[in-house]
């Protein structure tokens, strides 16, 4: 396969990409996000879920907040 080929194969979801700000690289936030999700239904306090995460994926706390909020917005398309 080639590139051509491989995103003729993908055209709808790359638009759908595009359409909402989304980077390849956000593929690297899922697992803050995961691990926010799971500490939030633990019943975790938001500003320590923060702290926790800064301290583990080791960088700052506005990173994560930033990260939380994108990955948490609804995704516009159409068909």
């Amino acid at each position: 396969m080639n590139i051509s080929e491989l995103l003729k194969r993908n055209k709808k979801i790359l638009l759908v990409l595009k359409e909402n700000n989304i980077r390849i690289n956000d593929v690297r936030m899922l697992d803050i996000k995961s691990d926010y999700d799971a500490m939030v239904c633990n019943g975790a306090k938001r500003s320590y879920i923060i702290s926790q995460l800064a301290r583990k994926y080791k960088c700052c706390e506005r990173t994560i907040y930033s990260t939380i909020r994108k990955l948490s917005k609804k995704v516009k398309y159409e068909y």
